[in-house]
């Protein structure tokens, strides 16, 4: 909620309610990279070339032409 992230808080909710509360062990581990997933279909992009290749590496998919902005040196 904190995030306005409505959908994930839908999905969690309903996942505690089925799982009786196991879910809440689990969906921490895993909501940043989804919401990060989210984000970046949204067209967020990463700040520097640097943090698009470490969300590469970490199996978040960032195009290519992520250029720097050089009023953010």
């Amino acid at each position: 909620m904190f995030r306005d992230d409505w959908k994930y808080f839908g999905i969690m909710i309903l996942a505690g309610i089925i799982s009786f509360g196991f879910s809440w062990l689990v969906f921490p581990f895993i909501y940043n990279k989804l919401y990060m997933k989210d984000l970046i279909q949204s067209g967020y992009k990463p700040i520097d070339p640097t943090y698009a290749d470490y969300l590469r590496s970490k199996g978040i998919f960032v195009s290519k032409e992520v250029k720097t902005d050089p009023s953010l040196s």
